[in-house]
């Protein structure tokens, strides 16, 4: 991996919610953090796996306060997908930021996301303040 210069590393935009152009990134750095849905998936690539985790109301609670935030930001942003939210209240956006997460986010946490943390070698527990509550092996082999 030391000596892949310059790197190219895919991006994922919040704004436009969609994937951006890939950045080169030079000079290639030491460390490399990977992050989504299928980043421990293959063991060979990771020197640690690392999983952050959190209940899933405090997960919850980011996504809604993270989505009133964007829509906020899209008021400067013609680009941004989250203008097409701008005439709902914050009562009214945030009620629909919740019935995003209850018929998508949460059945995809659920189902594709908590099954890897035993694929990590640590797993982080976050408190509801972003602060780290608990650092512990994984119950899992890699």
């Amino acid at each position: 991996r030391v000596g892949v210069d310059p790197l190219v590393v895919p991006t994922y935009d919040h704004g436009t919610y969609d994937r951006g152009a890939p950045r080169e990134v030079r000079p290639a750095p030491a460390v490399v953090i990977l992050e989504g849905l299928n980043a421990l998936a293959d063991p060979t690539l990771l020197d640690v796996g690392i999983y952050l985790d959190a209940e899933e109301a405090v997960i919850v609670d980011w996504y809604v306060r993270r989505f009133v935030g964007l829509r906020d930001a899209a008021r400067t942003d013609p680009t941004s997908f989250y203008r097409r939210f701008l005439d709902l209240n914050d009562g009214e956006l945030e009620e629909m930021a919740v019935s995003v997460w209850d018929a998508i986010n949460g059945p995809n946490l659920r189902t594709n996301i908590v099954p890897q943390r035993d694929l990590a070698d640590v797993v982080v527990a976050k408190a509801a303040d972003h602060s780290i509550h608990t650092i512990q092996p994984s119950r899992g082999i890699r």
